[in-house]
């Protein structure tokens, strides 16, 4: 135990989707929690993250149209745009430091568990993409992103619910390498420059009617065959 809470050791390498799967399923599954925050060691946390999420979850435990949210923000902005906008409320970029809710979860299993199916006995890395391809076109969808979180934009999109984050920026991403990253891309993006908000976040204004189908709309064209990257 450290500090507290419990260690889940595993006898192999998992993978990135299979470790989030036995997560997921512990916490909504086993632990019936109603909301659970789901964090990677290459997201720098502020101390005021945890705050943030507790705002967001409460706006999703509102509207069941949200289903993911985070408090990664607009890691481009300076910090008096973010100033400006730090009651705002933005569409949601990558899934990093994410909290979801156990409805959300449980709804979308239908297509996650569809997606993961066709990475059993696979190394994660070496995922057969033209199977996933092929499987989102069952689904009436055309993307060329087949990482977990790709499918679970797509599964979010089908249930007709949206991702949320702060407008304010209340993490750094330090992932130069890795599964999806390479040196060369975290430079491009941008994301060395991160700057993060250091004031407390207060009450959050929720997403109205038009921002939601804004969104909604967004997803759909970006999944159905004219994607573009979120940044």
């Amino acid at each position: 135990v450290f500090p507290w809470g419990e260690v889940h050791e595993s006898p192999a390498n998992l993978g990135v989707a299979g470790n989030y799967r036995r997560a997921e399923a512990h916490c909504f599954g086993q632990m019936q929690a109603a909301q659970g925050l789901f964090l990677e060691d290459d997201l720098v946390l502020s101390r005021h993250y945890l705050a943030a999420i507790r705002r967001l979850l409460a706006l999703a435990a509102a509207d069941p149209r949200i289903a993911y949210v985070s408090a990664c923000g607009n890691m481009w902005a300076g910090l008096w745009p973010q100033w400006r906008e730090r009651r705002s409320v933005m569409h949601m970029h990558e899934n990093w430091g994410f909290a979801m809710t156990r409805a959300a979860w449980e709804e979308e299993q239908d297509f996650r568990a569809g997606y993961l199916r066709l990475l059993d006995g696979v190394d994660y890395s070496r995922r057969d993409n033209e199977r996933i391809f092929a499987f989102y076109r069952g689904h009436g969808y055309q993307m060329p992103i087949t990482s977990q979180d790709g499918a679970r934009w797509i599964a979010c999109l089908r249930m007709g619910k949206v991702r949320i984050s702060t407008a304010a920026c209340y993490a750094s991403y330090i992932g130069a390498r890795g599964e999806h990253a390479t040196q060369e891309y975290y430079d491009a993006s941008g994301f060395a420059r991160t700057r993060m908000a250091p004031w407390a976040p207060g009450r959050l204004r929720p997403p109205d009617e038009g921002r939601i189908a804004g969104w909604l709309a967004a997803e759909t064209r970006r999944f159905s065959g004219d994607y573009a990257p979120f940044y």
